[in-house]
C-alpha cells in the first residue's frame, strides 16, 4: 500500500486488482481499483493497460478497449495481443481485418499456450479459411 501511494506502477496495479476483487482483506471498491489501474497505466504498466482494456470492453466501449489492448500489446502483453486479435477478427472498435487478426492471434497462441481465446479465433479462421489461412 505504501508503494502504491508512492506512485510505483506495479504496486498500484496489484493494489487496484485487490480492491477490484475485494481480496486480501480489502473491501471491494471497483472505483478505487480502476483509479489505481489508471495511475499505473499512465506510467506505462502493460498489465494495468490490459485490465483497463478489459474494463472498457465490459462497458462495451470497444474503441477504447482496443486502443488499450494495442498499447499493452506493443509492450509484449500476450493476453492484450490476443484480445486485440479478437477485436480485429470481429471488427469490435476497429475496422475488421482478418489477416491482421490471424497474425495477432497466431503470435499470441504460439507465445502463450494457455490463451484459449487466441486459439479459438485461430481455429475459427482456419476452419473458415479466413485471413489467408488454408486447410491442407
Amino acid at each position: 500500500s505504501s508503494k502504491a501511494a508512492a506512485g510505483i506502477a506495479w504496486a498500484q496495479c496489484s493494489l487496484g486488482t485487490h480492491y477490484t476483487l475485494g481480496s486480501l482483506g480489502l473491501a471491494m471498491d471497483k472505483e478505487k481499483g480502476e483509479s489505481l489501474h489508471r495511475s499505473a497505466a499512465a506510467q506505462g504498466h502493460s498489465h494495468a493497460q490490459f485490465i483497463l482494456g478489459t474494463i472498457e470492453r465490459n462497458r462495451n466501449n470497444m474503441a477504447e478497449a482496443c486502443r488499450l489492448f494495442e498499447v499493452a500489446a506493443s509492450q509484449g502483453h500476450m493476453s492484450a495481443l490476443a484480445n486485440l486479435g479478437v477485436c480485429y477478427h470481429a471488427g469490435f472498435g476497429v475496422e475488421q481485418d482478418l489477416v491482421k487478426a490471424v497474425r495477432l492471434v497466431t503470435v499470441s497462441a504460439k507465445l502463450q499456450s494457455t490463451n484459449l481465446s487466441a486459439k479459438q479465433v485461430l481455429g475459427y479462421c482456419f476452419a473458415r479459411k479466413e485471413g489467408g489461412l488454408e486447410r491442407s
